[in-house]
């Protein structure tokens, strides 16, 4: 659930960006749209390119998909907490569970969680213990992922915007800076003695993938960060 294919195949396309006599040829659009290529999915590339939080999509034009996104500013209050299980899960796994068609109360209240997400991510984070309400996924693939369920729902409890990271089974956890005592202390506790779960805090990327040139004694290689 930490998008690990595609920034793999996003790294592997910026490094051949900046070993191209003009890279600028390769702007990030023509990189997003190699990436969903490769990859499948823009809404797992773009975060990768650009930085931030993303909002992806694909259109069809002339019988060609394309793929695009937008760049959301995050707020500077929000900081994200992901709780990384000893446990794997595949990915065809956590999405073969999902059923074909989803209640439309269901799939109204998620609409509606989206669209509060995007002013939660950008400009009100006190509502993302709300905007991070699911039905269209989590319960469903519970039976194959049960330890993270369990603990997004414990975490939940305790007023903590906590979700289902991706497909999972990581688990996301999205709070304020002030808020961060509280849920330090609500995850010692849940996680105390427990050798299931690794706790990282690391940071929101605001800049997305970055390259540069170097030129030593074997050529010209490129650094990514």
């Amino acid at each position: 659930g930490l998008g690990s294919s595609a920034a793999a195949v996003v790294a592997g396309i910026a490094a051949a960006r900046a070993l191209v006599a003009d890279p600028a040829a390769l702007d990030d659009a023509a990189v997003l749209q190699l990436a969903t290529e490769f990859e499948g999915h823009p809404d797992n590339a773009a975060p990768a390119i650009y930085g931030g939080a993303t909002i992806a999509w694909t259109s069809t034009v002339e019988g060609r998909e394309g793929a695009h996104a937008v760049r959301l500013d995050v707020h500077p209050d929000i900081e994200a907490t992901v709780l990384v299980p000893s446990t794997r899960l595949a990915t065809s796994r956590a999405r073969g569970v999902l059923p074909e068609t989803v209640p439309h109360a269901d799939a109204a209240l998620n609409a509606g969680r989206s669209a509060l997400l995007v002013d939660a991510l950008t400009r009100s984070p006190q509502h993302l213990f709300e905007a991070t309400e699911d039905r269209l996924h989590q319960e469903y693939r519970a039976g194959v992922m049960t330890a993270s369920w369990e603990l997004v729902r414990a975490l939940r409890l305790d007023g903590l915007a906590a979700t289902i990271s991706g497909a999972g089974p990581t688990v996301l956890l999205l709070g304020r800076a002030q808020e961060r005592e509280h849920a330090d202390g609500v995850l010692r506790e849940l996680l105390e003695g427990s050798d299931l779960w690794r706790a990282y805090r690391p940071g929101i990327d605001l800049e997305g993938v970055r390259s540069e040139r170097v030129v030593g004694s074997a050529g010209l290689s490129a650094r990514l960060r």
